[in-house]
């Protein structure tokens, strides 16, 4: 079984390699994080002497934005690579192999965001705005949970590849979270909760120990329920 999700993955890594837009998925965090190391330092002094406001004070801000494009980008490449083999009907192949469908959609939908988590941890440690621990790691691990989401509803709702570029970027809207987190009226803010980003989102701009357990495990059963109904969805299209 290992065999086979290797050989699986060596072939995708072979094919996003040949597509620019699928390589754009993971390359665009890297390289947003070493524009942010190299110009960030200047773009504080400026805004400082014209505004008096300090970028440094917001940098998890930042950092949140920076960190919610890798999950949401490379759920976009995954989400586009299931809508392609499900017209393809790859998906009756695999389920013949003894890899099987179920099989083949647990590795389509969760191999990616280990992908992502080590892209993150890059990311993290290029910019240097946040010290990396276990805390750190159960966020980003999280906030990793928003690739399956974006490739669950880019295949569950596209009829053909190009509705699913389309919704590709609908899904965008989803890093806009840390804004009304950050921007928007504590009372008004709490309505980010329909939205799940915004456990993750909370927990790294939070200094608060107490809640952490507390919004960690809600943050995973809102990933888990959207994943379960987005799944079935999913299911019910291609049976």
């Amino acid at each position: 079984m290992m065999k086979k999700v290797l050989a699986l993955a060596l072939h995708d890594l072979k094919n996003v390699c040949r597509d620019l837009i699928f390589n754009m998925a993971w390359l665009a965090p890297l390289l947003l994080a070493v524009f942010l190391k190299v110009t960030l330092p200047y773009a504080n002094r400026l805004v400082y002497d014209v505004f008096s406001v300090e970028l440094y004070d917001y940098s998890l801000f930042i950092m949140s934005v920076v960190l919610l494009m890798t999950p949401v980008l490379i759920g976009m490449m995954s989400g586009l690579l299931l809508l392609e083999e499900r017209d393809g009907e790859m998906l009756t192949y695999y389920a013949i192999t003894p890899l099987t469908k179920q099989g083949f959609l647990v590795y389509r939908l969760f191999f990616p965001m280990l992908i992502g988590f080590i892209v993150s941890l890059i990311v993290t440690f290029i910019v240097d705005l946040v010290l990396i621990d276990w805390k750190l790691c159960l966020v980003l691990w999280l906030m990793m949970f928003e690739t399956p989401v974006v490739a669950l509803f880019i295949a569950s709702f596209a009829k053909n590849k190009v509705e699913g570029l389309a919704l590709a970027k609908v899904t965008t809207f989803l890093i806009t979270t840390p804004f009304v987190i950050y921007f928007v009226d504590a009372k008004w803010s709490i309505l980010g909760m329909i939205l799940p980003p915004y456990w993750a989102v909370k927990l790294f701009t939070s200094s608060a120990d107490e809640w952490f357990w507390l919004q960690f495990v809600i943050g995973v059963l809102v990933h888990v329920f959207v994943i379960y109904l987005l799944l079935k969805r999913f299911q019910r299209m291609i049976n």
